[in-house]
């Protein structure tokens, strides 16, 4: 990497635009509502949070489409 990883991660998202969400309450008890394909909990959270923030989800792991949010990748 041309810098340390967490200023290349922070130059990153800074020049795409993108930007950190917080972690809430509300996203970890979005968890109970999904139903289980799989058995990952950090998956869970992305798709709680991603669900509950009505965004979408970019990952290339076919998991994520077994749950209703929009994929992209």
């Amino acid at each position: 990497m041309p810098e340390s990883p967490a200023a290349y991660v922070a130059s990153r998202v800074q020049w795409s635009g993108f930007h950190y969400l917080p972690l809430e309450d509300a996203d970890i008890a979005a968890m109970a509502d999904l139903p289980a394909p799989h058995r990952d909990p950090f998956d869970w959270l992305l798709i709680a949070t991603a669900r509950r923030r009505s965004l979408p989800l970019m990952s290339r792991d076919a998991v994520f489409k077994q749950y209703p949010l929009e994929v992209v990748w």
